[in-house]
């Protein structure tokens, strides 16, 4: 058993040799591709023992017109390039901008929010003092008032007991001395 060649010949050799190899390019053949059609159509042209210099003139022709383009077009291609470059480069740079830009106004706004909760929390703390001072001093001034007129009672009582009103029928009755005695 002879053992087996390339997958693919290097040239063509004669017709028996290219049909053994014919088929052991079947045996390893590639799946799809490019590289596999264009042997694949190299060989049925060997295969034929009929390759003239017109058909490689042509096969090498086809294969550099297929993947060349003329220079104006290389040229016209390249501008585009450059343009779309340039015009993305633009974009990028205007949305970097925009984004710097909005997030200082965000960084700004976060600060004059942060101030604002402070100042709402030091108004309320302000406020609790302030509704406790309040309650602090209604209860003095309730403590007062009664003072005021418990002493106001006792003055009264007081020169009640020092001096009659002229009047007796127009006073009131006075207190007993015994009942000023007791305050304070």
């Amino acid at each position: 058993m002879e053992a087996p060649g390339p997958a693919y010949p290097m040239g063509c050799m004669g017709g028996s040799i290219l049909s053994k190899r014919s088929a052991e390019r079947e045996k390893y053949a590639l799946p799809g591709g490019a590289r596999a059609e264009h042997l694949a159509r190299l060989s049925r042209v060997c295969d034929t023992g009929k390759m003239t210099s017109r058909v490689a003139i042509s096969l090498a022709l086809a294969a550099c017109l297929g993947g060349c383009v003329s220079k104006a077009t290389y040229d016209q291609a390249l501008v585009s390039a450059a343009q779309t470059k340039e015009e993305a480069d633009r974009q990028a740079s205007a949305a970097k901008s925009e984004t710097d830009r909005l997030r200082a106004a965000l960084d700004k706004l976060e600060a004059q929010a942060q101030d604002r909760d402070t100042e709402l929390s030091d108004m309320a703390t302000r406020q609790h003092n302030t509704e406790a001072e309040l309650e602090q001093a209604s209860a003095l001034n309730e403590q007062l008032r009664g003072e005021l007129d418990r002493l106001s009672r006792a003055a009264e009582a007081a020169l009640r007991a020092i001096a009659p009103p002229k009047d007796a029928d127009d006073a009131p009755p006075a207190p007993p001395a015994q009942a000023v005695a007791d305050q304070p």
